[in-house]
């Protein structure tokens, strides 16, 4: 008996989700940024969380968000089970495992874009334009320079989505612009795959049970932490 899901995920996420048919009527997409505020994320993944409950559902909640800076800590269901993918955040997700993530970091620090954050989320060249004209060109490159200090790249993920021209063109407009070097990657669904048809072999999902809460402890696997 096939058991019923439901998903809750960050919009930046929509495109991939569709692509792997994902139906819009059991899917929430949660607007770009809340990770932002963890304590904000938190408490709006757990209402919708409660929303469904609430109206009735029964089976697995399923969270298209990693850790995010400990937002999902806390996180609990009364019937539900819950299931996450063990990710920092989505970028790991995008790019098909914490491990491809961790190697990339290897080549220096990164603001990754992907058709989704495009589409949907804020980025720095984005507040450079909307800053310029609130605070003035010299105030808005010092935010913007501010913003990105540490970082050495601006790394499209290709994930096989509409528009990638246009994508690239935007993201190599951002790293010219900030003076930082353009590179793109190739993206992986095969861990929202996973997660989205519940196959959860190995160390890369946690499962949380009703009565139980989200423990950051547990996203601690193999290498890392």
């Amino acid at each position: 008996m096939q058991v019923a899901r439901y998903i809750i995920a960050c919009e930046v996420l929509r495109y991939e989700l569709e692509s792997l048919g994902v139906n819009l009527k059991e899917v929430t997409f949660l607007k770009q940024g809340l990770h932002r505020t963890p304590d904000l994320l938190r408490t709006t993944v757990q209402e919708n969380i409660e929303r469904l409950e609430k109206e009735g559902f029964n089976g697995v909640i399923i969270l298209g968000y990693g850790l995010c800076g400990n937002g999902i800590a806390g996180l609990q269901t009364r019937r539900c089970r819950l299931v996450i993918p063990k990710a920092d955040d989505c970028i790991g997700l995008l790019l098909g495992s914490r491990t491809a993530h961790e190697r990339d970091k290897e080549k220096g620090n990164a603001y990754y874009l992907s058709r989704g954050w495009i589409e949907f989320g804020s980025d720095p060249y984005k507040e450079y334009q909307r800053c310029v004209s609130l605070y003035g060109e010299e105030t808005a490159r010092w935010i913007l320079k501010e913003v990105l200090k540490g970082y050495t790249r601006v790394a499209f993920i290709d994930t096989g989505q509409s528009q990638g021209v246009e994508d690239r063109q935007y993201t190599r407009a951002f790293a010219a612009f900030c003076n930082l070097h353009y590179d793109e990657l190739q993206g992986d669904l095969k861990w929202l795959e996973r997660l989205i048809n519940l196959q959860l072999d190995g160390e890369d999902f946690l499962e949380v049970f009703p009565g139980q809460a989200v423990d950051p402890k547990e996203f601690r696997t193999g290498n890392y932490w």
